[in-house]
Parts: C-alpha cells; sequence; structure tokens
C-alpha cells in the first residue's frame, strides 16, 4: 500500500480529505524503476474541476498508454490545505505515488498554473509549458 503524503492528523483537519489521498477508480501506478519519463500533469484547480475537465482525462490516459511513460496528476489544493503545506514546508505530491513533484522529472502544466497552484514554484521541478503566456 502507498504511504500517504499526508497525516492522519491534517487529513482530519480539513475539507474532502478524498480529493488528496488518489486511489480513485481508473487511476494508473505503475512501477518507477520501469519507465524512462515520470512526470506530473499539473492541473490550476481544484480535484473536482480537473477531474471533470476532458482534456486532462484524455492526456491522462494516452501518456499512461505508453508503457514507459508515467503520468501523474496534481491540482491546486484547497486554502485550507495550502496553508498547512506552507505552514509545514510539505511540497505539493502526486496523487498516484503520493512523492514530492520535486521526484517527478517534469511538471507539465500551462503558465498560468504557476500562479493558481499555491507552492508549486518551490517543489523544484523543471516546469513544462504546454502552451505559453500571450
Amino acid at each position: 500500500m502507498t504511504k500517504l503524503a499526508l497525516s492522519d492528523e491534517i487529513l482530519m483537519k480539513i475539507d474532502k480529505p478524498a480529493r488528496y489521498i488518489g486511489n480513485e477508480l481508473n487511476s494508473i501506478k505503475k512501477d518507477k524503476t520501469k519507465v524512462a519519463i515520470r512526470f506530473a500533469m499539473c492541473f490550476p484547480d481544484v480535484y473536482e474541476i480537473g477531474m471533470s475537465h476532458l482534456g486532462i482525462q484524455i492526456l491522462y490516459d494516452m501518456f499512461n498508454k505508453m508503457e514507459d511513460v508515467w503520468c501523474e496528476r496534481v491540482y491546486s489544493p484547497w486554502p485550507d490545505l495550502a496553508a498547512i503545506l506552507k505552514e509545514q514546508k510539505i511540497p505539493l505530491f502526486g496523487l498516484e505515488s503520493q512523492e514530492p513533484l520535486k521526484n517527478s522529472s517534469t511538471a507539465l502544466t500551462d503558465s498560468s498554473t504557476l500562479t493558481a497552484i499555491p507552492c508549486l514554484p518551490s517543489v523544484m521541478v523543471n516546469p513544462l509549458f504546454s502552451r505559453t503566456s500571450p
């Protein structure tokens, strides 16, 4: 079983903790030692909005069908968790692995995500922009 990034104590303090623990139906976990590319796809809004976004669903499925690629998902934390992450210096993490984003090779995002997701600039990954600002 995957160790959660957040302690039970933190999960009990926040609204809708299920949005941060992963393991939902059709989520994809791969052996990180058997993939050549591992990256995080960051969505600049909360889990409920991101999961209903058809583009995210298509890209997640497309990338994870590739045997040597592991695409994880990251959504913006709700303000209650964002404050805790900042206060306790907990890095933003992927839903599937529950590991800090800095363990991924790249964060696939768009330019608005860097300001929309608190903590993202501090995770020390190489952001790869899917589009650029005008």
